[in-house]
């Protein structure tokens, strides 16, 4: 038998993500409406999440980060795709988009990307 969290529980988390930090908040979301793996989590880089300059409305988790080396197609939702935008509005990330390899999610301090067990 799988156990998994309540809506309560997710709720308690997400505010206790959001007290953290909009980073942490805005990983946990994602992770939580998309089933995202850790290592798919913090491998994505922006144009992963934003092809075209905007965030699309199914990610493709690249080869390079999927399962046995293949990819998947996953369906955001509004609210995802939103919370998502919001992110990059407030990060100043959107800039980023002339270099592809920049990571959406970067350790706070040194703007590096992060491992699955930061």
């Amino acid at each position: 038998m799988v156990n998994t969290i309540n809506e309560t529980e997710i709720q308690k988390l997400l505010s206790a993500a959001q007290l953290r930090s909009t980073r942490d908040f805005v990983m946990i979301f994602f992770a939580l409406s998309t089933g995202l793996r850790c290592s798919e989590l913090v491998g994505l880089f922006i144009e992963d999440v934003c092809p075209f300059g905007e965030v699309s409305r199914i990610l493709t988790v690249p080869k390079r980060l999927g399962k046995g080396g293949k990819k998947r197609d996953i369906p955001l939702n509004q609210d995802t795709r939103d919370v998502i935008t919001e992110f990059i509005r407030i990060k100043g990330i959107s800039q980023q988009f002339t270099n592809s390899d920049s990571y959406l999610f970067v350790s706070k301090g040194s703007r590096k990307p992060l491992s699955s067990r930061d």
